[in-house]
């Protein structure tokens, strides 16, 4: 049960890296 619950973190922080970085990127075109 941990490891689902590790993966589903680590799913998300990647989302919210990748989001971000999205965001970063479209603020400096």
């Amino acid at each position: 049960m941990a490891e689902i619950i590790f993966t589903l973190l680590m799913l998300v922080m990647l989302q919210a890296v990748l989001g971000f970085d999205n965001l970063l990127y479209i603020s400096l075109e």
